[in-house]
């Protein structure tokens, strides 16, 4: 609080018709009161405290008795006494005290109501940052627990897909060719009689045709026999060499299907596993963003609270420089009230 050297004009004014005999002091306490709340709140303690000096000085001066050590002869005694009264003693210096001391309260009041008022709002910002603390944990928690529950689903698809993956390949893997294999080993039979035959024939047909006996038609007979048979036996294996590589082929067919399915199991695992990741990611990211926004509002939320943390000892300053305000009023009414006891004392004497 920064002392001042002299008051406003308007101030000024007032104070001087307060000193006029007959003077209205109730109009002229309210324009001092109003003028004085209008003050900027920095001003309002130096500006009391000024009043406060300047009207004691006032009334020292007022109540001083002339001569020379406040002495004088017995008819300038009588002088001064006949000058005594209730507007010549005093300009109602103790209602202007009793004004400035009312003052001084009435701010201390203000400050009270403005320090109890911040410290409130202070303890609601720092309650509020709490709660955003609390809401940023939660958006956390809950976008953890979502990433989290993405990567077990991940998981799940990957195992699951991988185990499709093994059971269509063991399939493939294992799928009976035994019938293929005895269909071929029937075939390489067939072509080892149908040999075995053929030599056989050749050899009992140069044996009829070396016998004298034999008639040139039963040999032929035989050889168109022999023949018969032969072709027959070749399309037996004819037939069943056709039948073996449709069977083969078949074969292969499911069990191209069932690797072309494994395959497939694979891949769909690999897709849902990374869909699933992508969206846990995208979930924690949202979730991250809402704790950061909550985060930024603490830091608002404390930023205000130091601010009214700030109003509130500004406050509680004020209500300091208005208990000082009202002491040094007190002081001074003290002083006054012993001055003019005094100045009595010295009236006195000179009677």
């Amino acid at each position: 609080m920064t002392g001042i050297t002299s008051l406003p004009p308007n101030l000024q004014t007032l104070l001087a018709e307060a000193s006029q005999p007959g003077a209205d002091l109730g109009q002229i306490k309210g324009k001092l009161l109003k003028e004085i709340n209008a003050l900027p709140p920095e001003q309002v303690g130096s500006i009391l405290k000024f009043i406060a000096t300047q009207g004691e000085g006032q009334d020292q001066k007022m109540l001083e008795v002339p001569g020379s050590n406040g002495r004088k002869d017995a008819g300038g005694a009588n002088e001064v006494m006949k000058n005594l009264n209730a507007q010549t003693v005093s300009t109602d210096i103790y209602s202007v005290m009793a004004l400035i001391q009312k003052l001084a309260q009435e701010q201390r009041n203000t400050a009270r109501t403005l320090r109890d008022s911040n410290m409130e709002q202070q303890v609601t910002q720092l309650k509020s940052a709490a709660d955003e603390i609390r809401n940023a944990a939660q958006d956390r928690f809950v976008g953890a627990v979502v990433q989290s529950a993405m990567q077990i689903g991940s998981g799940v698809a990957s195992i699951g897909a991988g185990v499709a993956s093994a059971v269509q390949a063991g399939k493939a893997a294992s799928m009976d060719d035994s019938g293929l294999k005895q269909q071929e080993q029937k075939i390489e039979s067939m072509k080892d009689q149908s040999k075995d035959f053929a030599n056989k024939s050749t050899k009992e047909l140069e044996s009829l045709a070396k016998n004298p006996f034999v008639e040139p038609e039963e040999l032929s007979r035989q050889a168109a026999l022999d023949k018969g048979k032969l072709d027959q036996m070749d399309k037996d294996i004819l037939v069943l060499q056709k039948k073996t590589a449709g069977d083969q082929k078949t074969f292969d067919m499911a069990q191209g299907n069932l690797l072309k399915s494994a395959d497939r199991a694979s891949q769909f695992g690999q897709g849902a596993s990374g869909v699933l990741n992508g969206i846990g990611g995208m979930v924690h990211a949202s979730q991250e963003r809402a704790a950061a926004l909550h985060d930024a509002q603490k830091s608002e939320r404390e930023t205000e609270a130091k601010v009214f943390e700030t109003r509130s000892q500004q406050a509680n300053d004020f209500m300091q420089q208005m208990m000082d305000v009202i002491r040094d009023v007190r002081d001074k009414l003290s002083a006054i009230e012993q001055s003019n006891v005094e100045t009595n004392r010295g009236i006195a004497r000179n009677i």
